[in-house]
Order: C-alpha cells, then structure tokens, then sequence
C-alpha cells in the first residue's frame, strides 16, 4: 500500500513539474502599433494552457530612418505571472509624427517603477517631453522653426501595497501643478495644493479633515472642523465617512495619473500583463484602472437618543397624515361634494407639503454638525422661528414644534384614524 501511494505521489509532482517546465521565447512581439517590437521572456504553461511570464523580461521596438527614429525599451523581473521589482520604461521618437499642419513631434518619456507581486510599491518616476516644431529650408538645410514645448511634465508617486501614500507630486511647465502630502494610510495631512494656469486651489487638512479651503479669490474656514474640536467625546458623537479624493467630481490628479503613468501607448499595459491595479475588459478592448489613497473624512452627526426619538415621532406623523389623506380621498369618491371632506382633504395636503419642508430641514441637520451650516445649506423652504435657535439641538425642537402643530391641528378636526 505505501508503494502505491508512493508511486501515485510520485506521478503527481512528475505531472506538476512537466506542467510547469521553464521555456523560454525570443523574437517579435504584437505592441498595437506601426513600428514592430521583440521581446524576450521565459514562461512556463499552467493548467488552463495559459502562458505564464517568469524571470527577467526585455522589450525592444527600433526604427531609424534618414530623417526620424524610434526607440521603445521596457524591461523588468515577473514572478509567476505578476510584475516583480524594478521596471524601467523609455520610448523616444524624434521626427517622426508630422500632423495636417506640417509640425514634427519630439517625444521623450521615461518611467521606473516598482512592484511587489503585481502592486505598485514604492516610489515611481515618470517624465515626459514633447516638442513641436516645423521644418524650413535655409542654405540648403531643413532647420526647425516655430518650436513648441507641448508637455513638459514630472510625476512623483509613491505607494504602499497599491495604494497612494506619503507624497504626490505633479509638476507641469505648462499645465497644472499639484502637491498632495499624505501619511503612511493614504490619508491626506498638511495643504493639498492644486494649480491650473487659470486658477490655484489649497485645502487643508488635519488627519484627513479638511480645515481651511483657500482659492484664488476666497478663503473659508471649515465650520464643521471648527465645531468639531469643541466636541468633548467625538468618538460618540461623530463618526468620519472616509472618502477619496481621486473619486471627487472634478478631480484632475485621477486624469493626469490616467493619461500619464497608464497611458498604453507608452507602457503598452494592453500587451505587457503582470500589473494587479488594472483589470482588461475584452469585450471593450481596454482596461479599467482602480486607484486607491488621498483619502479624506466628511464628519458626520451621530444622533443621540433624543434627537433619534424626535426624527422617529415626526415620521410617523407623516405617516399618519398621509394615511388621513388616503381615508378622505376614498370617502370623497362616494360623496365628491361633502364640504367637510373637501375640508379636510386641503389640511391633509398642506401638512403633508409641510412635512415634506420639515423632512428636507431634518435630513440637512443630520448631515451638519455646525449649526450656521444647517441653516445656510438647506434647499428648503424657510422656517418660520418663534425665537431663533441658538444651538444645534434648539433648531431641531423648532423643527419638531411644528410637526406638532399640524398633527394638532387635523386631530382637532378628527382626521386620525
């Protein structure tokens, strides 16, 4: 018996080890583009007869005429299957792109790059420079003219199993300029800086929370900050929602690093597999990219008891009302002309408009902890104050003042069932 389990083991690991036998591959390279690349890897087949890379891979593409040449290098170490270590990229064309206009286009990029097991780690390096020009004939010679620096960028990264950390740098000549510090989380700390050639943002932010915005044209402090460190017990009273900045509406750090650090023609990302933050979609032809870090935190309210039993009795006094409603329109079907019933059908619809205000001034005060915020902020109509709050929980029994009213008011003329 232990022969033949000795004998069964033994096929096994042969199996597995043949499987997995090492080749190696020398020669051209599909790179979705005019000028052909090579490549040189080794690989070996895994039980779903895929190829796996492993060990050091070169990439190469040259083409050298007369008057224009083109150089691509990418080079790096995988580790069954996944980008390991250091990777240096490059691609220079010079003279080689004219557009309808007649300009030339000197192009000259350069990334280094770390990975650990397909994830960005550490810090990454890229540049990038293009020039434009057009050619003109003097004393027997084409001599460029009308020159034109197109882009003229550096990006500093660095990473921490994936995720953004510590610093973001961005410099462009001649578009924006970006400093984005972070802790070693991901988490932004200190003054995110922001300029574009029309404009220059700054916010500041304390662990994640912004303190201050400062624009071109205006500064404003945080209220909600500022209302938070008078918090005695801010675990019980607030929670942080943690977002990402790379995710805001109009952010253009996501942009740059997209159209910069991923663009495919450059890192041909389409072809040299092994990177775990994108993920190709077929069907599409083209990747996704998931970015994490330059997180922040929108501070949130949480309710206390009493202010948890007040949102709970204003909504079942909604509820009510619009069930009063439903009763009276039922029993004007049956007798359309009833004065009473019309009556009371106006009272119902006016206080179910009035819950609807009251609720809109709910949900702002359960998003702000600063009462100036609460009621500068809201879309709603006004409320009519019989004394103007003076703290936070003073508008809230302000609030509730008038739920009662209209409930008072339709239960003096029975409508409750």
């Amino acid at each position: 018996m232990k022969l033949l389990t000795l004998y069964i083991t033994f096929q096994f690991l042969y199996l597995v080890s043949f499987s997995q036998k090492i080749q190696k591959y020398s020669g051209e390279f599909f790179n979705g583009q005019d000028v052909k690349g090579e490549a040189s890897f080794s690989f070996f087949t895994n039980d779903k007869n895929k190829r796996i890379k492993t060990g050091s891979f070169r990439y190469s593409a040259r083409e050298k005429k007369n008057d224009w040449h083109f150089s691509h290098n990418i080079s790096g170490k995988y580790n069954d299957g996944y980008k390991m270590g250091k990777w240096s990229y490059t691609y220079s064309s010079k003279d080689k792109d004219v557009d309808k206009h007649g300009y030339y286009y000197n192009i000259s990029v350069e990334l280094d790059a770390d990975y650990n097991n397909g994830v960005p780690q550490g810090e990454w390096l890229y540049s990038c420079y293009i020039f434009k020009f057009q050619k003109e004939l003097k004393t027997g010679r084409y001599r460029k003219t009308n020159k034109t620096i197109v882009k003229d960028i550096k990006i500093t990264l660095n990473w921490n199993k994936g995720k953004l950390v510590d610093s973001l740098i961005i410099i462009d000549k001649i578009g924006s300029r970006v400093q984005a510090p972070m802790n070693k989380f991901g988490v932004l700390i200190g003054d995110l800086i922001l300029k574009t050639p029309n404009a220059s943002t700054q916010i500041n932010y304390d662990k994640g929370v912004e303190t201050m915005y400062i624009s071109s044209n205006d500064t404003i402090n945080n209220l909600e900050y500022e209302t938070y460190l008078t918090i005695d017990d801010k675990k019980a009273k607030v929670r942080k929602i943690k977002s990402s900045y790379l995710y805001n509406e109009n952010c253009i750090i996501r942009d740059i690093i997209v159209d910069n650090i991923y663009n495919n023609e450059y890192f041909l990302y389409k072809y040299i597999d092994g990177d775990k933050l994108l993920t190709f979609k077929k069907e599409f032809g083209d990747y996704t990219l998931s970015l994490k870090g330059l997180y922040y935190y929108m501070l949130e309210p949480i309710p206390t008891k009493e202010e948890s039993t007040i949102f709970s009795d204003i909504s079942i006094a909604q509820v009510k009302t619009k069930e009063a409603l439903w009763f009276t329109k039922k029993a004007l079907k049956k007798t359309p002309n009833n004065k009473k019933l019309l009556a009371d059908k106006r009272r119902a619809t006016q206080a179910i408009t009035e819950y609807k205000n009251l609720q809109c001034h709910i949900d702002i005060y359960k998003k702000y902890l600063n009462l100036q915020n609460i009621r500068t902020k809201a879309r709603c109509n006004g409320l009519h104050f019989d004394e103007a709050p003076k703290t936070r929980i003073d508008y809230l029994h302000q609030i509730k003042h008038q739920s009662d009213m209209q409930y008072k008011l339709l239960s003096l003329h029975n409508q409750y069932h």
